[in-house]
């Protein structure tokens, strides 16, 4: 039962709920370079360009979209974000030829930089305009959960989808994405505390000054981008060791769907950890999975069972520091500036995600694919307690 004042909240909360499985519908995820290559006849190289630019362009739009957020407000952006992806799996599915693809690609990534920090503002500041932001962590700490059920889904049917009919697992979410525009829509939008500027850059200057103003919030900032950035680079590691031993794109889809529920696993943990006012624990203990995880991976074989328990304690670690990080960070955050907050970290991650990317790609090329998760177990040892210090020095400030 849902700890809310009345049903109209409880109905208000499962829309919410509707707004985050919509957007993490990830039907494309485990099939991109299945159907780039295959139904779209690119070469691999081409089929890697046209997928980063969708990460390249979020990354460089993030920071002026968080702004949009704050000054005219989260919905019409989650609205903007969920119609330029649907756009974006419209082109891929109906009309496959490269410069729309690029186009595609481009727009997938306004798209997801629309939504990134606006979802969890909107329902943020919605359930603080009813007087109920104590039992925030519990809603996040759900959407989250609700994510990743949508996301296990999704990668379940993909590899089924795309041998059934290659276009089809994109037709499918451009549906999904305009529903998901359709219910956020169907929700009323609060109001929230907003300063205005006189532009998009001085909304972002204030937004540093948050963070600046607060060291305690600073430097748990920091230690969640740090834990981000390296638990990014043992994800992409796991790639060449799919590849290595030639999953087919239905094992894939399925090994993706493994791992998602894992991640489910652990924002449900996180959940009850927040619960209890375990932040600290809950910040520690999804390192520790992280590193726990590594550690399997550079010791096993991608055809053997140990990568699969591998993959899974991994992903309970993704799950609890994705919970354990929005919740914090979203109560500790002012409602004038906290979308554009959110996507400044968001913007700062992908960068530094590309720049340690090619150094452990490096790694990875010179000392094989154990190098990845080699480095991830040893830099948990020194986060796992970083994180748990960072979030008392938070509560105390």
């Amino acid at each position: 039962m849902l700890p809310t004042q009345d049903a109209s909240a409880s109905r208000e909360l499962l829309r919410f709920y509707g707004v985050f499985a919509a957007s993490q519908f990830l039907l494309d995820s485990s099939i991109w370079s299945f159907y780039l290559t295959q139904q779209c006849q690119l070469s691999l190289p081409s089929a890697v360009a046209v997928h980063t630019s969708i990460t390249a362009a979020s990354g460089l739009l993030d920071l002026p979209t968080g702004s949009w957020a704050d000054r005219f407000g989260r919905r019409r952006m989650i609205l903007l974000g969920f119609l330029s992806r649907a756009v974006s799996a419209a082109l891929m599915a109906f009309a496959p030829s490269l410069p729309v693809l690029v186009l595609a690609a481009l727009l997938a990534g306004f798209g997801w930089a629309q939504l990134s920090g606006a979802t969890e503002a909107f329902l943020h500041d919605n359930v603080k305009a009813v007087g109920l932001e104590h039992f925030f962590p519990r809603y996040m700490s759900n959407a989250v959960i609700v994510s990743y059920i949508s996301r296990t889904a999704a990668f379940a049917l993909s590899g089924f989808l795309f041998v059934a009919c290659p276009w089809f697992p994109y037709a499918l979410l451009a549906a999904v994405l305009v529903l998901g525009a359709a219910i956020a829509f169907s929700i009323p939008e609060r109001a929230f505390q907003r300063q205005e500027f006189s532009n998009d850059l001085e909304h972002i200057k204030g937004a540093t000054k948050v963070f600046l103003s607060t060291p305690a919030l600073l430097r748990f900032a920091l230690v969640s981008l740090v834990i981000g950035v390296v638990s990014e680079q043992l994800w992409f590691s796991i790639q060449p060791l799919l590849s290595s031993v030639q999953m087919s794109v239905k094992t894939i889809g399925l090994a993706y769907a493994a791992a998602s529920a894992g991640s489910a696993m652990g924002a449900q943990l996180a959940k009850r950890l927040l619960a209890r006012q375990r932040q600290e624990l809950a910040m520690a203990g999804a390192v520790a999975f992280l590193g726990c995880g590594a550690l399997i991976f550079s010791l096993a074989r991608p055809e053997g069972a140990y990568f699969g328990i591998a993959q899974i304690v991994t992903c309970i670690g993704f799950g609890a520091s994705w919970a354990s990080t929005s919740s914090i960070l979203n109560a500790s955050l002012p409602s004038s500036h906290r979308a554009a907050c959110l996507s400044l970290c968001s913007s700062i991650g992908t960068a530094l995600t590309g720049l340690v990317g090619m150094g452990l790609g490096f790694a990875l090329e010179r000392f094989g694919v154990v190098a990845v998760p080699a480095v991830v177990a040893l830099a948990a040892v020194i986060l796992a307690p970083a994180a748990s210090f960072s979030v008392r020095a938070l509560k105390r400030a």
